[in-house]
């Protein structure tokens, strides 16, 4: 009875204790936007951008460069501000999800589905986001899946949470 009852009580412990840790997206606690495999499913474990929240970032770039392909009027500087806020409203809009500014889990999900690789060589897979306009091309290391962008000043940081890099 005594066993029973100890086992009862640990059960529910561990349970509580399991509810009350968050879980860490896997690629924010990696530092970057990463994936492997099958590119439609690489933004699924990304961490929520917005005006405070990696405001500063290689993944606010990687953001941007989506916005920018799609046609929407937005620089490519790893800057989530007023600009960059209403055009992922606007975006957001134009895929018939609500219009927050904040770049979530439905936003993410909606941007992956229009990915594909373009290219394969040596080092990288181009993974191409292609939607409304034109469209953008990501290099995809094969060594660790980490995704890098090109920033309007012509430099190409990987898409880090911790770093901006444009």
């Amino acid at each position: 009875m005594k066993t029973s009852k100890a086992l009862a009580i640990a059960a529910l412990t561990i349970g509580a204790l399991s509810c009350s840790i968050p879980a860490a997206s896997a690629s924010t606690s990696q530092g970057y936007i990463a994936g492997s495999g099958a590119v439609t499913d690489d933004f699924g474990d990304e961490g929520i951008l917005s005006q405070t929240s990696y405001a500063n970032s290689g993944a606010t770039a990687l953001w941007q460069a989506i916005l920018y392909g799609d046609g929407f009027s937005v620089t490519v500087d790893g800057q989530f501000g007023p600009q960059t806020a209403a055009a992922t409203k606007s975006w957001q809009s134009a895929h018939g999800l609500s219009a927050d500014g904040v770049v979530g889990p439905n936003t993410w999900a909606k941007a992956q589905s229009h990915l594909r690789i373009s290219y394969t060589n040596s080092t990288y897979e181009g993974v191409e986001y292609k939607d409304l306009s034109y469209g953008w091309v990501f290099p995809r290391a094969l060594s660790n899946g980490a995704y890098s962008v090109v920033c309007n000043s012509g430099k190409t940081p990987i898409a880090s949470y911790t770093s901006n890099g444009c």
